[in-house]
């Protein structure tokens, strides 16, 4: 159904969201090794996007 599809995209949304938020911010949180601007650098080469997309074409097949 549509809410159903909705809410799979605003969780999708609200997971990015937070992942970039986090990778941009957090460069140093608790005294661990930062992972700043990894996300953002990830999801601008067409890599990352050709691997979520294969990963999702092979996790539905029977």
């Amino acid at each position: 159904t549509i809410i159903h599809v909705g809410t799979i995209l605003a969780s999708l949304s609200i997971f990015f969201g937070f992942c970039l938020l986090y990778n941009i911010v957090c460069v140093s949180c608790m005294g661990l090794p930062g992972s700043y601007w990894v996300m953002p650098m990830a999801i601008s080469r067409w890599i990352y996007w050709l691997t979520v997309l294969l990963a999702s074409i092979l996790a539905i097949l029977p």
